[in-house]
């Protein structure tokens, strides 16, 4: 198995296992031509006691060396064609997950009968609103350090999302 497939199989693990925590189900999308890798989706129930289907899509992204740190962000260099994708106006919000990976293939992971690790951190964005780009190969997007995909974090996007669309 090539590389960048052994990434984006970390990552889907990594988003299911923080999705699970929370009872959020993930699909993921075998025919992604949009750039769109899974579909997240919970029942929430809102502060008025209705419940509402709410879902997300997401675009999966994985790199080990793809990316700049910076103080409060990572630079990351977007494909042009992912990036329109992102953009597209959609009935389900699109997100953009990006998991970062140490350099050396051998620290991905680390093993015990105590513990499962994927080392580093998978962050995300809502690129609603960015503007369209002339680029002919790629954008670089700039996704905050604080917005760590947490099992609380997808949460609150999902309940975002369900009190958007019933306001």
């Amino acid at each position: 198995m090539i590389e960048t497939v052994r990434k984006e199989e970390i990552s889907r693990s990594y988003l299911n296992a923080v999705c699970a925590i929370k009872g959020i189900s993930m699909e993921n999308q075998d025919h992604d031509d949009d750039g769109l890798d899974v579909i997240l989706k919970k029942i929430i129930t809102l502060g008025n006691g209705s419940r509402f289907n709410a879902l997300m899509s997401v675009q999966l992204k994985s790199t080990s060396s793809d990316y700049t740190e910076y103080a409060d962000y990572y630079s990351y260099p977007l494909k042009k064609k992912n990036y329109d994708d992102l953009l597209r106006p959609a009935t389900v919000k699109s997100f953009l997950f990006l998991l970062i990976l140490p350099e050396n293939e051998n620290d991905w992971l680390a093993q015990s009968i105590e513990q499962l690790i994927i080392r580093k951190c998978m962050f995300w964005i809502d690129m609603e609103g960015f503007p369209n780009r002339e680029n002919t190969s790629s954008v670089t997007v700039k996704i905050p350090k604080a917005n760590v995909v947490t099992p609380e974090a997808l949460v609150a996007i999902l309940e975002g999302i369900a009190e958007d669309v019933v306001q």
